[in-house]
């Protein structure tokens, strides 16, 4: 599966980097970036959890 975030519209809230933090990290201008834009099927549920629990909603997951 594919990660994606629009930083720009980023709230900086870290949720995803609490959730998923092998996938996710806040940059030094506070808002999130990804590490790792290749999730493993193992990870489904905490990416999923990111996505869903992002407030700006933010990040797409596209399963290839």
């Amino acid at each position: 599966m594919k990660i994606t975030i629009d930083r720009k519209n980023c709230l900086g809230e870290a949720v995803c980097t609490a959730v998923a933090p092998g996938y996710f990290r806040m940059a030094d201008d506070g808002k999130a970036e990804i590490i790792r834009e290749n999730g493993e099927e193992k990870d489904v549920r905490d990416l999923m959890d990111a996505k869903t629990l992002c407030p700006a909603a933010v990040i797409k997951i596209d399963h290839m």
